[in-house]
């Protein structure tokens, strides 16, 4: 009787048994499937895994830690919808990472630009508006010795390179250069028209199609770029240049001294821009600070003498001081990012009509008249003031004109040359010039000399005969 009992005792405990070990799937769940309680509520796009781990690889302590809390928040932020926290979370962080880099504690730079990356992603996921132009990759570089990476807003502090970028000068001697950015009163924000923060981000590049005919400094160059990807900065507000360690000479047409027909300009892509006087060689000095502290790190004395002689210490010279052949420095007005380049300019051009005047009626607007300003090597060149005028205005009917009907003087078409979004089409354009009086008219094309010219001289242009009835 008893061993009966046991042997169902026995039976029953192992069937418990085999129950308890088997797979209890619950209706409708994927039994191959197992997940963790956060994954479960995290969908893929909003998860920081990787860019934490790439955080580590860049950061160290304190920072480290603190980025991870904020992609811990930005995670649980993006799955629960709440894009602003999202944004201000990667705002944060694209700051630390420029504090880090300043500091020159930052780590791995291919790290810190799959960071940058992945930040950019889950941003414009959380604002599709940051990324209505789709924003150019970090790369590497821009994280390296002599790259450009820093967040503004509000603010108008100038930006500097964090690194000396070494070239070679006309006269064939090795030199030290340094790229600032800076605004011209207005803060970064309003320049950009972004209404809040700004990534600047950029590195050296070699670029071989600048084409252009005048001489250009070798080995600089610098590409540059922003998020969000503003395309166009406002007209005339942010303005680029470099500071050398020595004074650049540059070379007149046939190293004749007594003609100076070179002049330094900065060039995006095809064109060449307009001084800014407001950098100045005196703007160097702004800069000093910069100079001396890489070339004291970086020199051998520097690192075994506090203030030991021969820091690196740019020579903003006076004008008045120095010949037209040497400059400490470059500057340049780009309305947009691209790349930039330094060259020297032959500042003898002309004015040509790529859409010329074409017949019509009286006070009714000729069909777009475009101009385009082109230097001595023939590099289309922008923020030129161009007017169109009626020339052998004589005989009759005499008087003609562009003013508006009652208006006989004080008046002419004026428009600057402005580059267009493919950064080769810079033009100036005429879509309401109408001339007052019927005949036949030839119409010229002349460079003004104001404010918004670029100290060029530059040969008029004048079109074929055409003809304007009533």
């Amino acid at each position: 009787m008893m061993k009966s009992r046991s042997g169902v005792l026995f039976a029953f405990l192992g069937g418990l048994l085999l129950w308890a070990c088997s797979d209890q799937v619950e209706p409708g769940m994927d039994p191959g499937v197992i997940t963790g309680p956060a994954e479960a509520r995290v969908p893929s796009q909003c998860q920081t895994g990787d860019l934490a781990r790439a955080a580590r690889g860049f950061f160290s302590n304190p920072e480290q830690r603190d980025v991870v809390g904020v992609l811990r928040t930005m995670e649980v932020a993006c799955a629960e919808g709440a894009g602003g926290t999202v944004v201000a979370g990667g705002w944060s962080i694209l700051g630390t990472m420029e504090s880090v880099l300043n500091a020159g504690t930052a780590g791995a730079s291919a790290g810190g630009a799959a960071l940058g990356n992945g930040l950019f992603d889950l941003m414009c996921d959380a604002d599709p508006a940051l990324c209505a132009v789709p924003p150019d990759p970090i790369v590497p570089a821009a994280l390296g010795g002599s790259g450009i990476f820093a967040v503004r807003g509000g603010g108008t502090a100038p930006i500097v390179a964090r690194g000396l970028v070494p070239f070679v000068d006309f006269e064939g001697d090795d030199n030290d250069a340094l790229w600032l950015l800076t605004t011209t009163g207005a803060s970064w924000s309003s320049a950009t028209n972004s209404g809040g923060p700004i990534l600047i981000y950029g590195q050296r590049t070699s670029y071989d199609e600048l084409s252009i005919d005048e001489v250009p400094f070798e080995d600089l160059a610098l590409e540059l770029h922003s998020f969000p990807d503003v395309e166009r900065f406002n007209d005339g507000q942010l303005h680029v240049g470099i500071c050398f360690e020595n004074d650049v000479e540059i070379p007149h047409v046939g190293l004749n001294e007594a003609n100076p027909t070179r002049v330094e300009r900065l060039q995006r892509e095809g064109t060449i821009l307009q001084t800014y006087t407001g950098l100045t060689a005196s703007a160097c000095a702004t800069f000093r600070e910069p100079f001396e502290q890489m070339a004291f790190a970086e020199s051998a004395l520097g690192r075994l003498l506090a203030g030991a002689a021969g820091t690196f210490v740019p020579q903003p010279l006076h004008a008045a001081l120095v010949t037209d052949r040497r400059t400490p420095l470059s500057s340049g007005s780009p309305i947009d990012f691209s790349i930039i380049a330094p060259v020297a300019a032959n500042p003898s051009g002309w004015l040509a009509f790529v859409d010329p005047p074409g017949s019509g009626s009286v006070g009714v607007p000729l069909p777009v008249v475009r101009v385009q300003a082109l230097s001595g090597g023939g590099t289309p060149m922008e923020r030129v003031a161009v007017q169109l005028y009626v020339a052998g205005n004589e005989g009759e009917p005499a008087g003609a004109s562009f003013c508006p009907a009652g208006q006989t003087q004080g008046c002419g078409d004026v428009e600057f040359t402005v580059e267009e979004l493919d950064g080769y089409g810079t033009l100036a354009e005429f879509a309401n010039a109408a001339l007052n009086k019927p005949g036949g008219y030839r119409i010229c094309a002349r460079a003004l000399d104001s404010d918004g010219s670029v100290d060029f001289s530059f040969a008029e242009a004048c079109s074929p005969m055409i003809h304007i009835k009533n």
